[in-house]
């Protein structure tokens, strides 16, 4: 009777230590999951991944077709905006463009990230840009263009709740076409001319909505050709 007690005893303990080891792993994967998150969100993950793409100078670096085809459907300016209040939480690309295929506006945390620190560097450091953020300032840097970012100050904030609600302030502005202070920098979506196209659109105007999934494999080496010029 004892040894069946003290067999079943080391049973449960077995168990209890199977599970207390489970529950760290779990928590640890947890918690470097998160660091790196906060991590890529405080420098910017843009500054990891511009201008990424593949070379396909072999069979292994070839992107798979089935990630080429692009599921396209017609759409109104109702369904855009929740896109819009979606992207800086789910962190995904949204990208506006008019009739004539002409960008009109960017909702990107990461290039987002990289304007404000632009923006925000001193003259003697403005003179060591990379080919890349010189693109980056000169077409998100223009007081009055469409693209102009207005230095991002929504996410100059110093706290990710600050930045998630600047941002949402930000959203909600290019929406209506509102013009305010957003982290002490006047933000204006007012002209329909300029930044404030989008707000003077109709409810039922109509837009081809691309969503654009992909992966990449193989040799990924940095790409030259700058997509912002």
């Amino acid at each position: 009777m004892d040894q069946n007690i003290t067999d079943a005893m080391n049973i449960l303990f077995g168990i209890m230590v199977f599970i207390i080891a489970v529950s760290l792993t779990m928590y640890l994967f947890t918690t470097l999951s998160n660091t790196s998150n906060s991590i890529f969100e405080t420098i910017g993950m843009a500054k990891y991944t511009q201008n990424v793409s593949l070379n396909a100078d072999d069979n292994e670096d070839k992107i798979d077709d089935a990630i080429k085809r692009f599921d396209n459907r017609t759409v109104t300016k109702s369904t855009i905006i929740p896109m819009l209040h979606r992207y800086y939480k789910e962190n995904f690309t949204v990208k506006i463009y008019d009739k004539n295929k002409n960008l009109k506006q960017v909702f990107d945390l990461g290039l987002e990230g990289e304007v404000s620190r632009i923006s925000g560097l001193l003259p003697s450091a403005l003179n060591k840009l990379t080919e890349y953020e010189k693109a980056v300032k000169n077409t998100f840097g223009k007081s009055g263009d469409d693209l102009y970012l207005f230095t991002a100050p929504w996410r100059a904030a110093g706290l990710k709740v600050e930045k998630d609600e600047f941002t949402k302030q930000r959203v909600e502005m290019y929406i209506n076409g509102f013009k305010s202070a957003i982290n002490g920098i006047e933000v204006d979506y007012t002209d329909p001319n300029k930044g404030g196209w989008f707000s003077k659109l109709p409810e039922n105007t109509k837009f081809i909505e691309t969503v654009v999934k992909y992966q990449a494999s193989g040799d990924v080496r940095l790409n030259t050709e700058e997509e912002y010029r």
